[in-house]
């Protein structure tokens, strides 16, 4: 796959989703990825970004690392980035730590999905790099709570949609997000003025929750 993609410099959308390819073969397609200039699209969905080394209980970061890597080196490339399913946030906090690093990179992105990623312990890194997408207007952070006596950190969540203004459509849905949890996303949601799809569904707003949204959907 390397040395056909290799011959493809002008390619503009890759769809390499749901192929399984691990940590080995993502280090594998690197260098060519690097060399990819006009790269608008990158679908990385439902492969082994992180993988159990085997025969070990533990993840190794190679994958991770490498995604760190390319996206620090094509930060002007891949204006939409999915990445969702790939359970980043299932090993330590090295792994979150290395994807926030490439991410910080990535300044023209305008769409990132992020969806099953278990990141509901780390979420408070990741949004906080995505304040400096000025550009961003697709956020696809839904199915990131494995644990539901735990909800989304939704305190570190407002603190990064805030700075998001240019977000037309948000997902946030099956996180876990509670009534306590609205009242601090509403002051963020205010400020995002483009917003025109926003999708809660599979959480407990109750109906306090749903008052203080719909306060906001009038603004």
């Amino acid at each position: 796959l390397a040395a056909v993609l290799n011959k493809c410099d002008s390619l503009a959308h890759l769809n390499l989703g749901n192929n399984a390819i691990g940590a080995e073969g993502l280090v594998r397609l690197a260098s060519v990825l690097e060399e990819c200039k006009g790269l608008a699209h990158l679908n990385l969905e439902g492969n082994l970004i992180l993988q159990m080394t085997e025969g070990e209980n533990q993840y190794t970061t190679a994958g991770v690392t490498w995604l760190a890597q390319v996206l620090g080196k094509c930060h002007s490339l891949t204006p939409h980035l999915n990445l969702g399913m790939n359970q980043i946030g299932a090993g330590t906090g090295r792994n979150t730590d290395w994807l926030v690093r490439g991410l910080g990179q990535c300044k023209s992105l305008s769409g990132l999905i992020l969806r099953n990623n278990q990141l509901a312990k780390e979420l408070d890194k990741v949004v906080e790099v995505l304040g400096e997408c000025t550009g961003l207007t697709r956020l696809d952070l839904s199915h990131n709570v494995d644990d539901y006596n735990v909800g989304i950190n939704s305190s570190a969540l407002a603190v990064g949609l805030a700075q998001c203004k240019a977000l037309v459509r948000l997902d946030l849905g099956h996180n876990n997000i509670r009534e306590e949890g609205v009242g601090r996303l509403v002051g963020a949601l205010v400020g995002c003025k483009a917003l025109s799809h926003l999708d809660l569904k599979h959480n407990e707003l109750q109906t306090g929750g749903a008052k203080e949204l719909a306060g906001v959907v009038v603004e």
